[in-house]
């Protein structure tokens, strides 16, 4: 099997791959968390105008204006712009979510209390700028994040793959340090008992193989 990469390349973008999927799964989550809180906020913003709707009706018989900006109130579709009509078409009472040329709305449908005509209200999400506004900075400080995750994977990548490589190097050293003369048959005292004390093991049997031969070669010469 050939690497085309070193051990502590491999290391390195081993790290980074995963700080880069943990930062890309946890940016993921929270901004989708965000996204349904504000779709919650939206919605219970849209309950509360239905009730002052329904009890405004109910106390004075008419029909009061929206107090939060761009909620908008149409008792029946008499009234109702060509756009909002086929938006709401196949709409039943409850609460709804709908988009017209990437424009967002929230939509709530009720009856009134011996009405037969229905209650629509729609909430124009799109036109609240803080929102998005809100949305892009926090992908951006998502994006920050990720980079930071990666960055932070390659700084502990490099550290690990140092102390990794460590014992090899010297492994390495100490064979090519090593003479025809005098083979190193003693290498595994300075390792551990890990991977690399067992490649120095290995390694200190087979040179101990080679210069039994050489003596068993030089005796019969």
């Amino acid at each position: 099997m050939t690497f085309r990469h070193s051990l502590r390349s491999r290391i390195i973008i081993a790290f980074c791959l995963f700080g880069a999927i943990l930062g890309i799964v946890y940016a993921v989550a929270v901004y989708i968390s965000i996204d349904f809180i504000d779709d919650h906020l939206i919605d219970s913003r849209l309950k509360e105008e239905l009730k002052y709707f329904i009890a405004h009706h109910q106390r004075y018989s008419d029909y009061p204006q929206p107090t939060t900006p761009y909620i908008t109130a149409f008792f029946g579709t008499e009234s109702m712009p060509l756009y909002v009509l086929d938006m709401i078409d196949d709409f039943a009472e409850g609460l709804h979510e709908a988009y017209i040329d990437e424009e967002e709305y929230h939509i709530a449908i009720q009856r009134l209390p011996g009405q037969e005509k229905l209650l629509y209200m729609l909430y124009e999400v799109s036109a609240l700028e803080f929102t998005e506004k809100r949305k892009l900075s926090i992908g951006i400080v998502l994006a920050a994040g990720v980079a930071l995750m990666i960055a932070l994977g390659l700084w502990i990548g490099w550290l690990t793959s140092r102390k990794v490589i460590e014992p090899v190097a010297h492994l390495a050293e100490q064979i090519n340090q090593a003479g025809p003369e005098k083979l190193p048959t003693d290498l595994s005292r300075n390792f551990f008992n890990d991977e690399v004390g067992v490649l120095a093991h290995a390694l200190e049997q087979a040179m101990q193989r080679v210069e039994a031969f050489v003596e068993r070669e030089q005796q019969f010469s």
